[in-house]
């Protein structure tokens, strides 16, 4: 009865330090995640584009020519100076508009300015959605994505690992055939170029 009674108690115990441990790692991973946002947001106020992805595992960007190799490979953390992984110990997924990252100036849809792969009127070509479909955003110029605790493999995320433009952003889920615990980030349009203008290195034209 003894070793019954200690036995619930401690599988109580057990639970909560579980879940402790499952939130601890969780926000391990958003902040390493925020912070490589803003080294992408650095690393193309200094070099006038994104990084490319990294396609070999060396940690570092691939490019062929002056363009990347591709547009969604693992991030080049080695080139950003940053963690290597999220709290689980896994990569990162990574994406970028290629015209954002190549070494040419401008995306021709607009005046070029010398040292800068985008400009003002640049739009990135990566999206994100929710699992039901329903699109949570657009236009991105890069993407970064935490494969979560469990690596289900649900549709919803399989949608992250499968290279293309699309990615899935939603709350955790295990719901079987549905399970997501992907965590997402991104780079946004409006506030890379509010940086960019604010640091002079792109300007609004004038329109008198």
């Amino acid at each position: 009865m003894v070793l019954v009674v200690f036995s619930l108690l401690m599988g109580g115990m057990l639970m909560p330090m579980a879940a402790q441990y499952q939130h601890k790692r969780e926000s391990d991973t958003l902040r390493k995640l925020d912070g490589i946002i803003e080294s992408l947001y650095g690393f193309a106020l200094t070099r006038g584009r994104l990084p490319c992805p990294d396609t070999d595992g060396d940690g570092q960007e691939d490019r062929t020519n002056s363009h990347c190799t591709k547009s969604v490979a693992s991030l080049p953390w080695v080139t950003l100076a940053v963690e290597a992984q999220d709290a689980w110990g896994r990569p990162w997924v990574y994406g970028v508009t290629k015209e954002f990252a190549d070494d040419a100036d401008g995306t021709g849809c607009g005046e070029e300015v010398a040292g800068m792969s985008f400009a003002l009127c640049s739009q990135g070509d990566l999206q994100v959605k929710n699992a039901d479909g329903h699109l949570v955003a657009t236009a991105l110029p890069a993407i970064v994505v935490s494969q979560g605790r469990d690596q289900f493999g649900s549709a919803q995320e399989k949608e992250n690992r499968d290279g293309d433009k699309a990615f899935v952003k939603d709350v955790h889920s295990n719901v079987p055939g549905k399970e997501f615990d992907d965590m997402v980030g991104w780079v946004s349009l409006t506030n890379l170029q509010n940086r960019m203008v604010v640091a002079g290195r792109l300007s609004v034209p004038d329109t008198d």
